[in-house]
């Protein structure tokens, strides 16, 4: 059975570089390990965007707060 590791990282307004992240961190995923993604980040943010492409099965947080508020 293999190992979990829960990664996550700040993503608001991220979007831009979050594609490259997600190549390393999968790049660097331990051998016998599952990876799990959890973010937190403001409703509308455009990274949400880039997680559900790279990673859907992600547990995404989204706040009320507004993006430019964060």
């Amino acid at each position: 059975m293999k190992k979990k590791l829960l990664v996550g990282c700040p993503v608001k307004d991220r979007a831009w570089i979050l594609d490259s992240w997600f190549d390393y961190v999968f790049a660097a995923q331990p051998d016998g390990y599952d990876l799990d993604f959890l973010f937190v980040l403001p409703n509308g943010d455009s990274s949400h965007e880039v997680i559900l492409d790279r990673a859907p099965y992600s547990i995404v947080v989204l706040t009320d707060e507004p993006a430019d508020e964060y």
